[in-house]
């Protein structure tokens, strides 16, 4: 889960409700609160519930080193049972190695560097993990090891107590060969009789270990009978409660590093779990900016797998941004609960708007409605047609032949005859057409005459003679006369191809409303959100939206008690709480702790040791 807001928007009343309602679920969680106020409420809400909690009181570990110090051992080593190479010396080793890396980044990111700083500082990290190292190393008869105030003394040969520190390191450094290089550098650095070059190689690192061995750190580094087990805790669903605001005896770089090394411990009882005996533990960080890292970033990519659940809280995308480090991707992937109050910052609004109301966005696809040719319809078109005519017509034809034939004929004949004829004769004819339709019928008359005269004469004797004369005359009248009327009706079938169209919905390439319209939209609400209202993005339920939270109303007000009353019986319970643990001490015994360590010292041989060295050792 990722919080992103302002301040005073809502983000810790948020944790607040979360922890509660964890409490009343018995989960186990744990709240690394850098202003102390939540994890006080939460306090006193557990004291509020103390009767209901039952056995579960006891599992309560309230961390507030301005108030009470607590023993904390980053060098503790206990083997993992279902790992054999842990029980065994060189398994221990490497798990020291390791170690003094992830306390040199936490020291690192505690004092306000980032490690991709620190890490171009070779001889630094050198040193630093060199020193580690050898305050670390435990004394196998004894299961002990040094605390972090000694490492300041193995850094300066000229301390009065450096050969007794040294002499107690020595025996356990040279055994195994990571241990011999950083004897190796101890006993350079010894042998370097100029203070200047001395301070040269190790004054980067002498300035860091100062700023960390503060009177409160020192004594809660400082090796104990007892100390806080936090797998323990882990396994069992505990609650831890860190208060780690600044004060005016407790600084906000000692809380920045007690934070992270509590996250350390943490992670690494979570993975030291058996899979069959896991079970979700829910660790919450606000001001989640103090603990960026990539130790952080690689536990947002594997915490689910060992059922630990992150929950963190910060102001805005720039807080995962530390240098070279950039979480903003991993965050955002990795995370799916997101929530924001307002920002009040347009890029950064704008960004958690494209990232977080993803699925607010309206990605409906603009549609233009076009007419789309889509082949042909064949009409049969019906056509009419009528017509009425009248005709008529008259005619006359006249005609005349006359015609004359003469001829001669002459012979001789033994004979004579003479006769003469006539021959008269008419003739008449009549003729009827009837054309089609429904004209009058049409007649041709003609008459004709005919004579003929013939006169024969002969003479007998031989010789005949003949003359024929023939004369024609004929006239010819034709009259023609013709009417007619006629009407006709039609009816005539034609196929037309007629083109045919249809309505289609058609995608213009653009969505209804733009992405950077309702892009912007969002950002304006994220920036007008009003205090204890947020946007909640939910990725394995779909869900997105704006909410209000609820308010938090003080139990011990609801119950009509009296702050006295309230005050009472949250100091009964913080009693209770201290003295359930035993790695809770007062500062009195703090005291008599550093007595314990310089009389120890003083007694420690002073001797000198050989400092000589079998080859050069690079600084």
């Amino acid at each position: 889960m990722a919080i992103f807001g302002g301040t005073r928007r809502g983000k810790s009343k948020l944790f607040e409700l979360i922890g509660r309602q964890l409490i009343d679920q018995e989960r186990g969680f744990a709240f690394i609160d850098p202003h102390s106020d939540t994890a006080d409420d939460l306090f006193a809400y557990l004291a509020y519930s103390k009767n209901e909690l039952g056995y579960r009181a006891k599992n309560i570990h309230y961390i507030n080193p301005h108030e009470k110090l607590f023993a904390y051992d980053p060098f503790h080593y206990e083997p993992d049972p279902n790992d054999p190479i842990s029980m065994t010396r060189q398994g221990y080793y490497e798990w020291l190695y390791a170690k003094c890396l992830d306390l040199s980044a936490i020291i690192t990111r505690g004092l306000g560097e980032t490690e991709a700083e620190a890490s171009k500082q070779v001889r630094l990290q050198r040193w630093i993990g060199a020193v580690l190292y050898a305050i670390g190393i435990r004394d196998e008869s004894t299961d002990k090891h040094l605390g972090l105030a000694e490492a300041l003394i193995l850094l300066d040969p000229s301390d009065e107590r450096f050969t007794s520190v040294f002499r107690i390191v020595e025996g356990r450094l040279d055994t195994h060969s990571q241990g011999i290089d950083v004897l190796n550098r101890l006993r350079l650095l010894k042998s370097v009789k100029d203070p200047i070059r001395r301070e040269g190689w190790v004054e980067s690192t002498i300035n860091r270990i100062q700023r960390v061995v503060s009177p409160i750190l020192r004594n809660i580094f400082n090796p104990r009978a007892e100390r806080i087990d936090f797998r323990k805790i882990v396994a069992s669903g505990g609650i831890i409660l860190a208060a780690l605001g600044k004060t005016r005896r407790f600084h906000q770089s000692e809380g920045r590093i007690v934070g992270g090394l509590i996250i350390r411990e943490l992670t690494d009882a979570v993975m030291s779990i058996r899979r069959e005996e896991r079970r979700r533990f829910y660790l919450m960080i606000d001001e989640a900016q103090n603990y960026i890292g990539e130790d952080l970033m690689h536990l947002l990519k594997e915490s689910g797998k060992y059922r630990f659940t992150l929950g963190l809280a910060m102001q805005s995308l720039d807080n995962l941004k530390h240098g070279e480090i950039d979480l903003t991707e991993t965050v955002l992937g990795q995370c799916d609960i997101r929530i924001t109050f307002q920002q009040k910052y347009k890029p950064i609004a704008e960004e958690l708007a494209e990232s977080l109301a993803y699925r607010l966005l309206d990605f409906t696809p603009l549609i233009h409605e076009v007419q789309r040719h889509a082949g042909y319809d064949f009409i049969v078109t019906p056509s009419f047609g009528r017509s009425a005519g009248e005709t008529e017509s008259h005619g006359t034809s006249e005609g005349a032949s006359i015609g004359t034939s003469t001829g001669y004929t002459e012979g001789t004949s033994y004979g004579w005859s003479e006769g003469s004829g006539s021959s008269v004769g008419s003739n008449v004819s009549q003729s009827t057409h009837i054309p089609g339709g429904d004209g009058n019928p049409s007649s041709t008359f003609g008459d004709g005459t005919s004579a003929v005269e013939s006169v024969n004469r002969g003479t007998t004797g031989g010789t005949t003679s003949q003359r024929s004369t023939v004369n024609s005359t004929g006239t010819n009248t034709t009259k023609s006369s013709s009417e007619g009327k006629s009407r006709s009706s039609s009816v005539t079938l034609s196929v037309s191809p007629i083109a045919k169209y249809e309505l289609v919905e058609q995608r213009t390439g653009s969505l209804t409303r733009s992405l950077d319209w309702q892009v912007s939209e969002l950002t304006n609400a994220f920036q007008r959100l009003p205090p204890q209202h947020c946007f909640l993005a939910v990725d394995p339920l779909g869900l997105a939206s704006f909410v209000r939270i609820a308010d938090v109303i003080d139990p011990f007000s609801l119950r009509g008690d009296s702050a006295e009353e309230k005050a009472h019986a949250i100091k009964i319970f913080k009693e209770f709480i201290y003295e359930t643990h035993g790695y809770f001490f007062d500062r009195s015994e703090e005291t008599e702790m550093l007595a314990d360590y310089t009389l120890r010292f003083r007694n420690a041989s002073d001797e000198p040791l050989d400092s000589s060295m079998s080859g050069p050792f690079e600084l």
